[in-house]
């Protein structure tokens, strides 16, 4: 019988000792993060949020994550809940990959904090793999498309099924997605925290310099499949 893919893939001891550890440890960290948050604040003139930043740090941004515990210059960092920070601290705010992983509310949360914590003028860039580009793979119309289901069947399921519904569920669930957006649900969110002006980006060009060549996830998969699952708003703060 032909192995079948587990989706999601089941959790490793070591990794359910993580989180154990994380939770025994949650109150040092804390007090730990205060130090830390501040000493960035005072020593940085345009202070920049980086927002569950996994492995891929910012020379000069305070990067944050959920899994960290103030190690390799990484600040813990529950976006889930209200930001650890004053209002109007930040000029630039940047997530990757990271709004598709809380629900809907807890993103709604996400980004009206974002809009709270950032100056006047501030930027808030998010990016995130789109619902479009799922229902194209769907379709499989696009060469590239197709090329991508191949791609991730060999490299997450280890199947021999190029099946888009296996690629698309392993997307969802495999990665812990919640909720997978279109520009237009995002942009309506960002418009209702309150954001004056929303604009769609590239992968790695924006108008500010400040938040270009920012997008990490091209150097965990190939660039070509990233720019093809990516979209990017740019979000501004009277």
């Amino acid at each position: 019988m032909e192995r079948v893919p587990q989706i999601p893939a089941p959790q490793s001891w070591q990794s359910q000792g993580k989180k154990l550890a994380k939770r025994l440890l949650l109150p040092l960290t804390l007090i730990l993060r205060r130090r830390v948050i501040a000493r960035y604040l005072a020593l940085e003139s345009q202070p920049k949020l980086h927002v569950g930043c996994g492995r891929h740090l910012l020379e000069g941004w305070l990067n944050t994550d959920l899994s960290s515990l103030n190690r390799r210059k990484i600040v813990y960092l529950d976006a889930r809940q209200k930001l650890p920070f004053r209002d109007n601290q930040f000029h630039f705010i940047f997530n990757e990959h990271f709004i598709s992983t809380v629900t809907l509310e807890e993103a709604a949360r996400f980004v009206a904090e974002c809009y709270r914590v950032l100056k006047p003028g501030g930027v808030l860039r998010t990016a995130t793999a789109g619902l479009p580009f799922l229902l194209e793979l769907l379709e499989s119309r696009d060469p590239r498309c197709r090329d991508y289901v191949r791609w991730a069947a060999d490299e997450f399921l280890g199947v021999p099924d190029y099946s888009p519904c296996l690629v698309i569920n392993n997307l969802f669930y495999g990665f812990g997605c919640k909720f997978i957006y279109d520009p237009e649900t995002l942009t309506s969110m960002l418009y209702r925290a309150r954001f004056s002006r929303v604009v769609p980006a590239k992968v790695g060009e924006s108008s500010h310099p400040e938040l270009r060549g920012l997008e990490g996830h091209g150097k965990c998969i190939p660039s070509e499949f990233n720019e093809l699952e990516t979209f990017i708003l740019e979000a501004s703060k009277e």
